[in-house]
Parts: structure tokens; sequence; C-alpha cells
């Protein structure tokens, strides 16, 4: 089963993302990580911590931002999809073009479907809340025979605590 943990705006908060790491390796054995920005430092982190392939993107409020030589998108196949990352989705012009878009920047755990493409932000790292909602990541999969592809969201408390599961393909 290919298993991708999606991490978004950390912003510094090394408990959390420790704490995330632990959960990656341990309970949801995690193929790849993809981060998602705010912030590009935190992402090398967590890659120099998981002994995984990682994708990283840098979020508007990152130096990285903006450098030639790293690109804040990055498109990437995985579960038999064509997925985009990008920390801001004002920054995907063509959404259709991608079977899932994975964004972050507003800290707000959410899918919608726009353009063909779902769109999917994991929430935050920050802290215990920020813009009003409580940390989250999420981790897609690819389930059972039919190759049904999943996102689970999950808050990160002492152990991961599954708040919502969306059918995505």
């Amino acid at each position: 089963m290919e298993k991708v943990a999606v991490i978004s705006d950390t912003h510094g908060n090394r408990e959390m993302m420790d704490r995330v790491i632990s959960f990656i390796r341990e309970v949801h054995d995690a193929d790849m990580m993809f981060h998602l920005g705010d912030s590009y430092k935190d992402g090398l982190y967590m890659q120099q911590r998981l002994d995984i392939e990682c994708r990283i993107v840098p979020g508007i409020y990152c130096d990285e931002y903006g450098d030639p030589e790293i690109p804040s998108i990055c498109e990437q196949e995985v579960c038999g999809k064509n997925i985009l990352l990008v920390h801001d989705i004002c920054d995907c012009k063509d959404p259709s073009c991608f079977d899932i878009v994975f964004c972050g920047h507003t800290h707000i755990a959410d899918l919608e479907k726009r353009e063909g493409a779902r769109i999917i932000n994991p929430g935050h790292l920050k802290e215990h809340v920020s813009k009003g909602r409580a940390y989250s990541y999420g981790i897609l999969k690819k389930e059972g025979s039919e190759a049904e592809i999943i996102f689970e969201w999950y808050h990160p408390y002492e152990k991961p605590v599954l708040c919502r599961r969306e059918t995505v393909g």
C-alpha cells in the first residue's frame, strides 16, 4: 500500500514536527512525505529525520520562496494520480491539469473540488489552535483491490486521532 504523509504550515514548531515524525514512522508507516511550506527549513528538518522520500515546497513567508533554484511548485505522480504540491493555491494556474492539488497557507484542513481537481489542505502544525483550527496533518493512501484513494486528516495528540476521512479518487 502506498502512503504519503502530507504536512503544512509547521512554522518552526519542532515539538509538533518531532511528534508527527514519530507517527509517520511508527503508526502510519508512510513511504513518502510532502511538506507544503512555511517553513521550507522545517521540511528539510523533517526530511533529515525520516528515512523516506520527501518533496518540499517553500511557503510564501520563506526566504526560499521566489528563489529560482528552489521551485515553489512540484508535480508528482503518487497512487496513480497526477498531483501538484504548492503552498498557496494562487500559485496553481490551472487545477484542471491535476487529479489532486495539495496546498497549505490558510491553516484550515479542507477538501474542495475545483475544475475537476481535488484541492486538499492538510491544515497546520503551527500551534494547538491557529486561525481557530486545531492542528492537523494528513495521510494519502491507496486501499483495497479497487485502488481507492483515501485522504485522512489526523489531530496529533498523544497518539494520532482520525478526525476526517474522504475518498479522493
